[in-house]
């Protein structure tokens, strides 16, 4: 469902809402909603500054494991969730051997020709990585209409008032984890 078109000066965003039924937070830096995806192994988190320009401060001192461990402690509430309009996220990332993530991971023994060890996979003793390319890309997918119902249930739905509004209309940090707080994407969005 599309919500109304934010207009600015120079340009327009067209906007994504929905209510839902999700664990959120609120300090005095920044407001933080988990947005568990269909299969509730997944869940995407997004993390919106008070500050309209307050993005690049947040991330000097943001721990996203410390937000995950936070989050689980928080209560599920009914909330109404306003996101600019995405198809995809792309994230690309290039590593070679001397680099410092790769090595803060203890990632160097397969980058170095006399340390790496394939064995398991191949016989050349010269078998090593040169450079390691990752690559990520999340789909948001919108279904049309409800796929087709073989048999109907019907259930009263009470309603549940809403205590919380997260419109997402300026820059903010957001990643995907799962239930046992591996962080498997993660990306900031700019307007």
């Amino acid at each position: 469902m599309v919500s109304d078109i934010l207009k600015f000066s120079r340009y327009t965003i067209l906007m994504m809402e929905g209510v839902t039924f999700s664990r959120y937070s609120n300090n005095e830096l920044y407001e933080c909603v988990q947005i568990p995806f269909q299969d509730q192994i997944f869940s995407m988190y997004i993390i919106l500054p008070h500050e309209k320009y307050g993005l690049s401060e947040i991330l000097k001192y943001i721990n996203v494991i410390e937000i995950l461990e936070f989050m689980e402690t928080s209560e599920r509430q009914t909330g109404k969730i306003i996101l600019p309009k995405f198809e995809k996220l792309e994230s690309s990332f290039q590593f070679s051997g001397d680099d410092e993530i790769l090595k803060h991971l203890k990632i160097e023994d397969a980058f170095d020709k006399n340390r790496a060890d394939f064995a398991g996979i191949s016989m050349d003793k010269n078998l090593h990585i040169s450079k390691l390319i990752h690559r990520a890309v999340v789909k948001a997918l919108q279904l049309e209409s409800p796929p087709p119902a073989k048999e109907m249930i019907f259930v009263q739905i009470i309603p549940q008032p809403i205590t919380f509004t997260f419109i997402a209309d300026h820059s903010f940090l957001y990643f995907i984890a799962d239930k046992a707080r591996n962080v498997h994407f993660i990306g900031t969005y700019y307007d």
